[in-house]
């Protein structure tokens, strides 16, 4: 009889040093639940790319410049495959011309369909961590040609791994069940678990001066002076440090009542509602979010802090295509997307940039909020 096999030990790392203490990070995954996918429609199984604006000698020229040959353009634009209609050029492609498509090609194709809501999943791709197909699928029981499929399938965009062709993955499943089970993994999302070190000697004082920003050290003090009276404990989770409004939301997904008014809470109700212990939905207004920031925040001219408003601004039109909290060691707190299997997340920054940096050139810039004091310097 074989021994039993050890439990993998979870990655562990460590953050730069800074006022927020030291942190230790590890990474997990989280999958939409089957109850909330009970009650989102999903994806048709037939590939649909809409070239809004454009006319059918417009994207069979835009398929010679991705770099399609004669037979490939041929094929896409078989009038099998094309119409025409008010919303602008529709292509519905077989599996076997996604699959011919090489990745650079496929880039070039779904840049361009990005720029349409009418193409939700070149829009806003799933995300495949730190390009690792292979750690974001681990233990998820997707078949290999299905895993085959989606690494043919997968492009770099912005220098991340994405894949898009959610709809050609449910078509090429063998039972509903199986389509449903692949659609839960395409809401797979990696986020940081972190916990701060509070061991011997630790400057109660200046942590709690940090992570009770927003006026709220009277409520962490007297957490992190409980861990050091309490001996063999060193350490929390984070998440017990934070605000009540994102310690509830943190690694859960949106429940079905709160898109009762038509609008499921994004990034901007996220960040705006950091601070809050009963959650505002008129931040789900972009204009009252936005004249929010204008009237009660001010923009941070030296180091972010806890609790700061990051905005991701397109520096072409300037307008916010999204925003999150700093929280330490350019770690943030996130909602990236306002739909019912995006879930509350802690990601690195420069993680999120890429999520938000394909459509073009952006700014990062900090916000902090009038009444929020700044925590005495260390």
């Amino acid at each position: 009889m074989s021994a039993p096999k050890k439990p993998e030990v979870p990655r562990v790392f460590y953050s730069s040093p800074g006022p927020w203490g030291q942190l230790e990070y590890s990474w997990m995954y989280l999958e939409a639940p089957e109850e909330l996918l009970e009650h989102f429609p999903m994806p048709s199984t037939v590939t649909r790319w809409v070239f809004e604006g454009m006319t059918p000698a417009e994207v069979g020229a835009l398929f010679v410049q991705a770099g399609l040959g004669t037979a490939q353009v041929n094929s896409l634009m078989s009038a099998e495959l094309v119409s025409v209609s008010q919303e602008g050029v529709i292509v519905e492609p077989r599996i076997a011309d996604l699959e011919a498509l090489l990745p650079e090609e496929r880039a070039v194709i779904y840049s361009r369909l990005s720029v349409s809501d009418l193409n939700p999943f070149h829009k806003d791709p799933v995300f495949i961590p730190a390009n690792d197909l292979a750690g974001w699928l681990k233990n998820t029981g997707v078949s290999a040609a299905q895993v085959d499929r989606i690494r043919r399938l997968s492009y770099q965009r912005n220098g991340a791994l994405v894949f898009s062709d959610v709809s050609a993955l449910l078509q090429a499943a063998r039972s509903d069940r199986e389509a449903r089970e692949l659609f839960k993994v395409c809401t797979r999302t990696r986020t940081l678990v972190a916990k701060l070190h509070v061991g011997k000697g630790a400057q109660v004082s200046e942590l709690a001066g940090y992570w009770g920003g927003g006026g709220r050290t009277r409520d962490v003090r007297p957490i992190l002076e409980s861990i050091l009276e309490t001996d063999g404990l060193e350490e929390i989770d984070i998440s017990h440090l934070l605000p009540a409004m994102p310690r509830k939301l943190l690694y859960s997904f949106p429940v079905l009542g709160v898109a009762s008014n038509g609008r499921v809470p994004d990034c901007h109700w996220t960040t705006l509602n950091f601070f809050n212990y009963n959650a505002r939905d008129v931040y789900l207004d972009t204009r009252m979010a936005t004249a929010n920031v204008l009237e009660n925040y001010a923009r941070v001219q030296g180091d972010w802090r806890f609790g700061d408003a990051i905005l991701f601004l397109d520096k072409q039109t300037g307008n916010a295509l999204h925003s999150c909290v700093y929280i330490a060691d350019q770690i943030v707190f996130t909602k990236n997307g306002s739909n019912l299997v995006t879930p509350w997340v802690l990601m690195p920054l420069d993680e999120v940039q890429k999520v938000y940096g394909a459509a073009g050139p952006i700014e990062l810039v900090a916000y902090r909020k009038n009444s929020v004091p700044s925590p005495k310097t260390p």
